[in-house]
């Protein structure tokens, strides 16, 4: 919770599209469709949403508890289920060996390995539990400016695609000496 309190490294961005006249109320509309599912005991490998800064569980952001004046403040929750190779493998071996048993058969098929291997993948996705990460948003809508606490590539692809998904903008890497976003008085004093 480093907005809230404490120290953060953050990325910061430039957000570029029109927002709606009614942008409050489109924004807390898209904030909870596209609020963090619920995937604990499902085959799916990664589930992306919006969460309370304060309170990653609470996806239905109840009294605009992400307003903070003129910002906008909350959190991006990615949840992944991680498959260890080695895990893997030797589940797949040993349904492949009572594939085998079971049937009486001496070789398997490469469509059948890749059907066994499938199905192992699915049930051992059902039964890993998600390991969670939190990304802190502060978004200032007016000044067209954002900040993201995650600074690696994956995350903010990640990221992008949802913000854009819900809020229809695009985000650009803010860069301080981009001539075309320099203030007049800025621009005359370098170009000299």
């Amino acid at each position: 919770m480093g907005f809230l309190k404490g120290s953060m490294s953050f990325s910061q961005y430039r957000v570029e599209g029109e927002l709606s006249s009614d942008f409050s109320t489109m924004f807390d509309t898209q904030l909870k469709k596209c609020s963090f599912p619920d995937f604990i005991g499902g085959a799916a490998e990664k589930a992306i949403g919006w969460t309370d800064i304060g309170d990653p569980l609470d996806t239905g952001f109840a009294f605009a508890k992400y307003n903070f004046g003129n910002y906008l403040i909350f959190s991006l929750r990615i949840d992944r289920k991680i498959i260890p190779p080695s895990l893997l493998r030797v589940k797949r071996l040993q349904a492949e060996k009572d594939f085998v048993a079971k049937r009486d058969i001496k070789k398997i098929y490469k469509t059948q390995r890749e059907e066994i291997k499938d199905a192992v993948r699915s049930d051992l996705l059902k039964k890993v539990p998600p390991t969670p990460s939190f990304f802190e948003i502060c978004w200032h809508p007016q000044g067209k400016r954002l900040l993201f606490s995650g600074l690696s590539d994956k995350m903010f692809d990640d990221f992008h695609g949802l913000f854009k998904e819900s809020f229809n903008v695009t985000l650009h890497p803010f860069l301080p000496w981009d001539p075309q976003h320099l203030s007049l008085d800025f621009k005359e004093k370098f170009a000299t």
